[in-house]
């Protein structure tokens, strides 16, 4: 990652991870971004990069 970026909104310098979880609170997928990247932009990025995952996990937990 080149740079670090700064979050104004929550005041932090460096990197934010975004975490996906399960109902039991396993991890599904994670992903870093700079921190001037926001909340939703970077859980679009995280699903985007990880669609054919997802697809999967949501079909087996259907039935």
């Amino acid at each position: 990652m080149e740079s670090k970026g700064f979050c104004f909104y929550k005041a932090t310098n460096g990197i934010k991870r975004h975490l996906a979880i399960d109902t039991l609170g396993f991890p599904f997928f994670t992903h870093c971004t700079r921190a001037n990247v926001s909340d939703d932009a970077g859980l679009i990025e995280m699903f985007t990069l990880n669609i054919e995952k997802t697809y999967i996990n949501i079909r087996r937990f259907e039935g």
